[in-house]
């Protein structure tokens, strides 16, 4: 990333060389994220700091730069402005769910629609197509969706009553797995477990982070995961959508797997680059 006066240019460069294939501008906004959703397209986040109908906060936008086509297009779509047709804010929030279905690059997304309220949008890359893939009438909901595009858990908090809970999916049926009442640090589904039939939770107790696993056939919570593997940020594999580890963040971003085999291979590369930097 480069940044010219104000505006902030993302560059595009072969490994080998280094040498500059592509360049975007993204504005004068923060720049909050760069990530691959295919070898083709990359997100990117940036966030302003503003004022909507007397609420003063951060709004995160997203957009996807595409390298063959060499344009921006921003999710869930290109509407800047609010009127009498126009009711979806350019802004996101939650998570951004990446999937590769039938060959096709899928980003799942929330948005606010200002006379429907929450929606999750289904942005396929490929087709260049979004549609609303789940409406709700709460911004405080969250989902899940699994790699085969599917909705797989939905998670609710209502302020007033406190009371939070988190839905499971089967097929086209669904049932309240877990719920509670949490004034602060309300329970947070992170993702899928190392398993396709759990889903990772995160809660505080006793003022710390606790990892445990919902199970999605019985909804029962597991026992809190050991304390070493409770890290900063879950780490979840781009295809599978599985948990392999994480990513402790100190002085800079250290990454851990569950995988014996993949920690020592990825062992191996940090020291070959530590031993090419010396």
């Amino acid at each position: 990333m480069r940044t010219e006066g104000d505006q902030r240019i993302v560059v595009f460069a072969t490994v080998a060389d280094r040498k500059m294939v592509r360049w975007v501008k993204v504005g004068g906004e923060k720049l909050r994220g760069l990530e691959w959703a295919d070898d083709d397209n990359v997100m990117i986040t940036t966030s302003i700091t503003d004022s909507l109908y007397g609420f003063s906060g951060e709004r995160f936008m997203l957009r996807v730069y595409s390298l063959s086509r060499n344009e921006v297009r921003s999710l869930p779509g290109n509407v800047l402005q609010i009127d009498d047709t126009n009711h979806i804010l350019n802004a996101v929030f939650g998570d951004v769910m990446v999937g590769h279905i039938d060959g096709h690059t899928v980003v799942f997304v929330s948005g606010v629609d200002l006379t429907l309220g929450a929606q999750l949008y289904r942005c396929d890359l490929t087709t260049r197509s979004t549609k609303v893939f789940r409406a709700y009438d709460e911004s405080s909901a969250s989902w899940l969706v699994d790699a085969h595009g599917e909705l797989a858990a939905e998670q609710d908090y209502d302020a007033q009553t406190q009371r939070w809970s988190i839905r499971i999916f089967h097929g086209g049926s669904s049932r309240e797995a877990v719920s509670g009442h949490a004034a602060l640090d309300v329970p947070q589904v992170l993702g899928f477990g190392p398993t396709p039939d759990t889903l990772l939770v995160q809660s505080v107790e006793n003022g710390a982070r606790s990892w445990k696993l919902l199970s999605t056939d019985d909804g029962k919570l597991s026992a809190p995961m050991a304390d070493d593997a409770v890290v900063d940020e879950a780490m979840h594999d781009p295809l599978t959508l599985r948990l392999i580890g994480g990513v402790n963040i100190v002085d800079m971003r250290e990454y851990v797997f569950l995988d014996p085999l993949l920690e020592s291979r990825w062992k191996s590369v940090v020291k070959a680059f530590d031993s090419a930097t010396e």
